[in-house]
């Protein structure tokens, strides 16, 4: 990894642990949640990022970045962070490029890893678009569910998450 690929990653990990601080709904970090989280509505601002457009302008086959962003509820106060990285490396039969997100999720009652591949044209013109999603620490561990984002105004993104511990599904799956 070269020094400046090592910085920005230091730099995104420094980012991501000034944002951590958060009020959220769920359990305390130690508690495992009883039933099912799910947050609606919430913002999602980048806050910073970095692009390479290495097959041409977005999207292009080849493209990649990496980010940080904040969530935010309704009144507009922050209920969590993301780093996340995105690729495009595929293009399907029918010529729609496939994008990968991976994304770390951090909210006062856990962490949350996002993980999936979708349209990037589809998401680029607003379209939802789902990921899947596991709780990896804090009282969200081995809980799966949905994250799903949708591009609107000004860059930013409307985000609903889905969480149920193991074995449970939400009403209406």
């Amino acid at each position: 990894m070269s020094l400046r690929a090592r910085s920005f990653a230091l730099a995104l990990a420094a980012v991501a642990v000034a944002a951590s601080g958060c009020e959220s709904p769920g359990p305390a970090a130690a508690e495992p949640s009883p039933g099912c989280a799910v947050w609606q509505g919430l913002t999602e601002k980048v806050l910073g990022t970095t692009v390479n457009e290495l097959g041409g302008p977005y999207p292009s086959q080849g493209n990649s970045s990496a980010y940080v962003a904040e969530l935010s509820g309704s009144d507009g106060a922050k209920v969590g962070s993301i780093t996340g990285r995105t690729d495009i490396s595929r293009r399907l039969l029918d010529g729609r490029l496939q994008e990968h997100a991976v994304e770390t999720i951090e909210l006062p009652g856990g962490v949350l890893t996002a993980q999936g591949v979708y349209d990037a044209a589809a998401k680029l013109a607003g379209d939802r678009v789902r990921t899947g999603l596991v709780g990896t620490a804090g009282g969200y561990l081995g809980h799966l569910g949905d994250r799903y984002s949708r591009a609107t105004a000004g860059g930013e993104s409307r985000v609903d998450l889905e969480l149920c511990p193991p074995g449970m599904l939400r009403a209406g799956r």
